[in-house]
């Protein structure tokens, strides 16, 4: 079998429009769009690059899980707390410069 590392890239663009789309992640679509593409792939090395897109999958957003990445910093009790402070006074009709 060919390596699956010349293929990835395009594997991984095909799951993040389907996943933008709404569609599934399925053995068959990734082949499907593979194969439209351009890129010959049989039903094992399709069975296999799902496998190993699945094991890439970040977990789903939750209320603890807000982020990730080298940028992505928690709101410190502070932040929360003037931030609160400035929504409530414009709610409040208060000044907001």
């Amino acid at each position: 079998m060919e390596d699956l590392g010349t293929v990835l890239p395009a594997a991984r663009a095909i799951r993040d429009r389907l996943a933008v789309s709404g569609e599934p992640l399925t053995r068959g679509a990734l082949a499907r769009h593979l194969r439209a593409g351009g890129t010959s792939v049989s039903n094992s090395k399709a069975s296999a690059l799902l496998k190993t897109l699945r094991s890439e999958r970040e977990p789903p957003p939750t209320r603890q899980y807000r982020g990730s990445g080298p940028d992505w910093q928690a709101e410190s009790p502070r932040q929360r707390r003037d931030h609160g402070a400035d929504v409530n006074s414009r709610l409040e009709g208060g000044d907001a410069a």
